[in-house]
């Protein structure tokens, strides 16, 4: 199934896997999800400012590109400023997720051959 939003974007709703790296009730949510060989790891956080350290075990062995959308340090007085990144890790690192008050974060991990 996809849904579509009013600028036309496809998002698949479903998926193959599903699993919560983390989770605080009323403080914060980690979730990773997979389809074929992509994963997408989003995180959502409540009032106040936190710092959350993921590990990447759930991913399979080898390399990986992470295309990550984050927070920044002006996220808090403006939530609509997030940063763009993209880099190559493994499923043997943990990333570090810095969220904003009410803040998020998202990614998309796919396999690499780099």
């Amino acid at each position: 199934m996809s849904v579509s939003d009013a600028d036309g974007l496809t998002f698949r709703a479903a998926c193959d896997e599903t699993i919560v790296p983390s989770a605080e009730e009323a403080r914060h949510l980690v979730v990773a999800r997979r389809k074929d060989q992509r994963w997408y790891l989003a995180a959502m956080n409540g009032d106040e400012a936190l710092t959350l350290k993921v590990p990447l075990a759930f991913l399979p062995e080898g390399k990986w590109a992470i295309h990550r959308f984050a927070d920044t340090v002006q996220s808090a007085t403006s939530p609509e400023r997030i940063e763009e990144t993209r880099s190559a890790l493994s499923n043997r690192e943990t990333i570090t997720l810095k969220l904003a008050p009410a803040g998020d974060f998202v990614a998309i991990l796919e396999p690499s051959s780099e």
